[in-house]
């Protein structure tokens, strides 16, 4: 297959996203994940707000051990049973850190944040964020808005999209299993009283 012939396959497959923020239904986007990248076995946690709870880590197991990644910077997302969430972020040069703090819920079937704390100007993780189970069994939150718009502009600068099972894993967050999060408040605590630095970010004011 040539790479005028592969890249019309694509465009026939992404034709079906609208790229306005999050204005497809839960049951369309499940159709997009489910059938086209053929990476869920179900879309969507058909369970209570409080399973959903956990902690949630960008570039997880899956993706290193599908892809074999490693990452330079890594984000992980808590979400606790109470509807409180704490966002950090780690790198090479910058410890860990929370970014953001705030309140989440189990909206339309859509997880939602609502930021309460938040240290930076910049947004590092989606307010609307997809649930879905992987093959594996292994539970996903993704950043739709953002795969979406990653996919957009590899097509509009005519490089080929690729594997797009690899590209959902990039901007999802994989739910790993985390001894800690049995005492939800002595972690988030320990999260808090370890990693809240907002003297990282007095530049940016």
């Amino acid at each position: 297959m040539n790479i005028s012939t592969s890249r019309y396959l694509v465009l026939a497959v992404i034709s079906i996203f609208n790229f306005s923020s999050y204005s497809q239904t839960f049951s369309e986007i499940s159709n997009d994940l489910s059938v086209n990248i053929k990476i869920a076995t179900e879309v969507g946690y058909k369970s209570t707000q409080e399973s959903i709870a956990g902690s949630y880590i960008e570039h997880g197991d899956t993706l290193n051990h599908d892809y074999q990644i490693t990452a330079l910077s890594n984000s992980v997302l808590y979400l606790f049973s109470d509807g409180t969430y704490i966002f950090l972020r780690s790198g090479d040069i910058m410890p860990r850190t929370i970014y953001e703090t705030g309140l989440w819920n189990h909206c339309n079937q859509f997880v939602c944040l609502e930021r309460k704390d938040k240290l930076t100007k910049r947004d590092y993780i989606s307010k609307k964020l997809v649930p879905y189970t992987h093959v594996n069994g292994r539970r996903f939150l993704m950043e739709y808005e953002r795969y979406k718009i990653r996919i957009k502009e590899l097509l509009e600068t005519d490089e080929n999209v690729g594997d797009f099972k690899f590209m959902a894993l990039l901007y999802s967050y994989e739910n790993y299993e985390d001894k800690e999060f049995s005492d939800e408040n002595a972690l988030a605590n320990k999260l808090m009283n370890n990693y809240w630095r907002p003297e990282w970010f007095q530049e940016e004011e």
